[in-house]
């Protein structure tokens, strides 16, 4: 497997970045190495612009990112969104809904770059320090006016989570609903994932990658996993997630990126000398 022309597309927490939230020199290195010698690397998250931002830059990244689980990909060498998909209108409904019967839950909307606290809980607070965020409170249309949301986080104990996903899917809305982490619950636009938007970032790439490698983590990482060519799956990863992944890597603290990267130029190495 030769690395040049070939793509690496990684989630964020819990995969490139460690426990700490941050990413390792090992990865660093192992990713800058890796398009130095011809291969493409880019980023599939769940966070918004301007908290993957720091982490393009630190990364040198040149091809468009997936956001929001999804909704958007950016471009941030060009400050330029690529493709965007937004919530239907119903959701603004269902967030009323939610907020009614769930007094205590947290809830986040994401508008054009921007994050909306409409619901505070401890979840969201933690959400808040965690990713440096500079929300604004309240409802984000509060006079009824339309806006283009790219998804809502729902925050509360996992516990509780339950009870609200089972809210909604009795209600059959038609919105995909994913958990991002174990705190988060988060409503997408229908048809929306990782794995649909990785699809059209392909369309819009010049020409179509010698391989498509994916990591991920959590279950807004499973399409991902299941439309790249090869899936891999950290060791920390979810055990149900793990069944979409053609490959187990190491856990996200033990520089996983650069494992995979590793593995990649010894399959690389060995084909070499195999068709010798």
């Amino acid at each position: 497997m030769n690395v040049a022309g070939a793509l690496l597309v990684c989630d964020l927490d819990g995969t490139l970045l460690d426990s700490r939230h941050e990413i390792s020199e090992k990865n660093r290195q192992a990713i800058w190495r890796f398009v130095e010698n011809g291969g493409m690397f880019t980023i599939a998250t769940g966070r918004m612009e301007a908290s993957v931002k720091p982490i393009a830059d630190a990364l040198r990244l040149t091809l468009p990112a997936i956001l929001y689980n999804g909704a958007s990909i950016y471009h941030f060498e060009r400050r330029q969104v690529v493709w965007s998909q937004s919530l239907p209108e119903v959701a603004a409904d269902i967030v009323g809904e939610v907020a009614l019967h769930f007094p205590g839950v947290g809830i986040e909307i994401y508008v054009d770059g921007q994050p909306y606290f409409y619901r505070e809980n401890v979840q969201t607070r933690q959400h808040q320090i965690k990713e440096g965020m500079n929300p604004r409170y309240g409802h984000p249309a509060p006079h009824g006016e339309r806006m283009s949301w790219q998804k809502v986080l729902i925050a509360w104990s996992q516990e509780r989570l339950v009870e609200v996903e089972a809210f909604l899917r009795e209600r059959q809305v038609p919105l995909h609903l994913v958990r991002s982490e174990p705190h988060f619950l988060e409503v997408l636009p229908p048809g929306v994932n990782k794995g649909t938007a990785l699809e059209k970032l392909l369309h819009y790439m010049d020409f179509r990658p010698t391989v498509v490698v994916a990591m991920g983590d959590h279950f807004n990482d499973a399409e991902l996993l299941q439309y790249a060519d090869i899936g891999v799956a950290v060791d920390n990863a979810h055990d149900q997630v793990k069944r979409f992944a053609n490959r187990i890597g190491v856990h996200h603290d033990q520089h996983a990126v650069a494992e995979v990267i590793e593995w990649l130029e010894r399959m690389n190495r060995e084909e070499q000398l195999f068709t010798r």
